[in-house]
C-alpha cells in the first residue's frame, strides 16, 4: 500500500478537489484507492471522498472528527467543548486504515501548521500519519512564500515531501504564472506533480492526464 498525507498551503487551495483527482488517478490504473479526511469544520468535504473511494465506508470512519463551523480546528472544538489530540485523532482512524487498498490518502484540515489545539497542529497529525507529504500550492500572488515556508516545516518535522501539486483556483491566471511555477520547481525539493487549471477546478472533472502519482 503506498500512503500518503494531502496538506496544502493554505485553507481553501483545493486540497479535497486534488485528493479527488488523485482518486480518480489510481482507479484509472485499475487499482484501489481510499482517502479518508479526519477533521473537517465546516465543510462537505470528507462526502466528496466517500463518493470517489474504491471501498464505501461508513461516513464517521472516513471522517470520525467533524465540527459545525468553517474555523480553525481548535476554535471550532473549543466553541462545542470538544478537546482534540493528535493522538486520539489517528486512533478514530485506525478502522479505516486497516482495509488492504493500493492507495491511502489522509487529507489535512486547512494548512500545515493550523492549531487543533492549544499545544498541537496539524503537522502533529501527520507526523502521528508517518507518510510522505503532497503539497497543494495555490497559485495565487504569495504562493511562493507560502509554499517554500510549508516545505521548510514539512523537512523540519522528518517528514519526506513527495512532490507537490500546482493548483489555480481562480478564474483570472496570476500574473508571471509560468515564471513562478518554474521557481517553485527550482527551489522545492521535490517534483512537479501536476499543474491544474481552473477550468478543471471549476466543475470536477478527472482529468487523470494532469497529475503524476509519486
Amino acid at each position: 500500500m503506498k500512503k500518503f498525507f494531502i496538506t496544502g498551503t493554505d485553507t481553501d487551495v483545493g486540497k479535497t478537489f486534488i485528493t479527488r483527482l488523485l482518486l480518480a488517478k489510481v482507479k484509472n490504473m485499475h487499482q484501489t484507492a481510499l482517502a479518508i479526511k479526519p477533521i473537517s469544520a465546516g465543510s462537505d468535504d470528507a462526502i466528496f471522498l466517500q463518493q470517489e473511494n474504491s471501498i464505501m465506508l461508513p461516513y464517521e470512519t472516513i471522517n470520525p472528527v467533524y465540527l459545525n463551523e468553517p474555523l480553525s480546528p481548535h476554535i471550532a472544538a473549543s466553541r462545542e467543548q470538544k478537546k482534540l489530540n493528535a493522538a486520539t485523532i489517528y486512533s478514530a482512524c485506525l478502522d479505516a486504515l486497516q482495509h488492504a487498498v493500493d492507495y491511502l490518502f489522509v487529507e489535512g484540515a486547512g494548512g500545515f501548521l493550523v492549531p487543533i489545539n492549544d499545544h498541537e497542529t496539524m503537522a502533529d497529525l501527520a507526523i502521528q500519519f508517518n507518510m510522505p507529504v503532497i503539497l497543494v500550492v495555490n497559485m495565487r500572488l504569495g504562493c511562493i512564500n507560502h509554499a517554500l515556508l510549508t516545505v521548510e516545516n514539512i523537512l523540519s518535522k522528518q517528514l519526506p515531501l513527495a512532490g507537490f501539486i500546482a493548483n489555480q483556483t481562480q478564474e483570472k491566471t496570476q500574473d508571471a504564472f509560468a515564471e513562478n511555477i518554474a521557481t517553485l520547481q527550482q527551489r522545492i525539493p521535490a517534483p512537479l506533480l501536476g499543474v491544474v487549471p481552473y477550468s478543471i477546478n471549476k466543475e470536477f472533472c478527472p482529468l487523470t492526464d494532469l497529475i503524476t502519482l509519486p
